[in-house]
């Protein structure tokens, strides 16, 4: 067995060869992905799909969906919540960092009640003067990437959840509806940042796709739910209303943790599902001397595999790649300078 953390990750070339079809597979889920956004109201669900990993790496509960229904309770409220091994107070659902994966097929029925438990006392924002409306602590959520009705109680950005409310979301999921990862997070513009920034997001994994393929679905998943915040004294620190929007001694979690590590057995296949949940940083991302083996990009699959040097995942952008358990030694996976404004990555 061999550990690698995530700060330091060698995701070796992997040679397809071994594994026969697996383009194929890869050009046929992409062209699976185009649909006409039908909801005929029966789950779409493969068969079967590649196993998730669970061996002790730090991830967040899972809520599966059973015979096309998934119903889930997310509560928005500031509590004290393990970040790191270390307890903060922190604005999150279900006193979780980051929130629970759901997980869903297409064709399902997905119902989702937020309860806004936040005190606006609590957040930044304009006070109110005059007809200025007093938005702090109000909250709604957006299914990043849904191809779904934007009409309420579906995901409508609109919606406002003012503190002590609840809403009953409900999002038909179409039959035909592109397999990937997804992301939840809160959409309420003055209040995005701070709720976003404390921990308020989670995972959406779609099945299908390539799990539809016999060499696919052998090959276990990961999911890295990669989010910003800045750690004071027993509290995450809040981005302030008007900057800075990224505060300072901000640093990177995966799941929560800094550099967990993940354990892989030399020359095993994996397939990584890598999401970055902040809200306004870019991931800069360069392994040392090996590309990125990259199969999907925000949910959509590629039609081959590509290999990049460096990798760039925007702000609410997400990936999946292949990784092959490295021999014994330490490689590190390093985040490169980027500036948004330079035109350069890295420059």
């Amino acid at each position: 067995m061999r550990r690698i953390v995530v700060a330091a990750v060698l995701l070796v070339g992997v040679s397809f060869g071994a594994y026969p079809g697996i383009h194929g597979a890869l050009s046929g889920a992409e062209a699976a992905a185009r649909g006409t956004g039908e909801h005929r109201g029966k789950s779409n669900c493969p068969e079967r799909s590649a196993p998730t990993i669970h061996d002790g790496f730090p991830q967040p509960p899972y809520l599966e969906s059973k015979n096309g229904r998934l119903f889930v309770r997310l509560r928005a409220e500031l509590v004290p919540v393990e970040i790191n091994g270390q307890i903060y107070r922190s604005t999150v659902y279900n006193g979780q960092y980051p929130g629970p994966t759901i997980v869903i097929c297409p064709g399902d029925v997905l119902r989702l009640n937020l309860r806004n438990a936040l005190d606006p006392a609590n957040y930044p924002g304009p006070v109110p003067d005059g007809d200025d409306p007093d938005i702090r602590g109000e909250t709604n959520i957006h299914t990043h990437g849904f191809h779904v009705t934007p009409r309420r109680p579906s995901d409508n950005i609109f919606v406002m959840i003012d503190p002590g409310d609840l809403f009953r979301y409900r999002y038909e999921i179409p039959r035909d509806h592109p397999p990937g990862f997804y992301w939840y997070h809160p959409h309420r513009h003055g209040q995005t940042n701070v709720q976003n920034f404390g921990g308020m997001n989670g995972a959406i994994i779609i099945k299908g796709g390539v799990d539809s393929a016999d060499v696919w679905r052998d090959i276990p998943t990961r999911d890295l739910v990669i989010n910003q915040t800045a750690l004071g004294d027993g509290a995450t620190i809040q981005p302030g209303p008007r900057g800075p929007f990224v505060p300072g001694g901000t640093q990177w979690f995966v799941n929560g943790w800094l550099n967990p590590g993940i354990d892989i057995q030399p020359g095993e296949l994996q397939r990584w599902r890598i999401a970055n949940t902040s809200a306004g940083s870019f991931l800069f991302m360069q392994l040392e001397g090996q590309p990125f083996q990259v199969i999907a990009t925000d949910g959509n699959y590629l039609r081959q595999i590509t290999n990049e040097d460096t990798m760039l995942i925007g702000p609410s952008s997400r990936r999946e790649i292949l990784v092959v358990g490295p021999p014994a030694g330490s490689y590190r996976l390093n985040q490169l300078p980027f500036s948004a404004t330079g035109g350069t990555p890295g420059g």
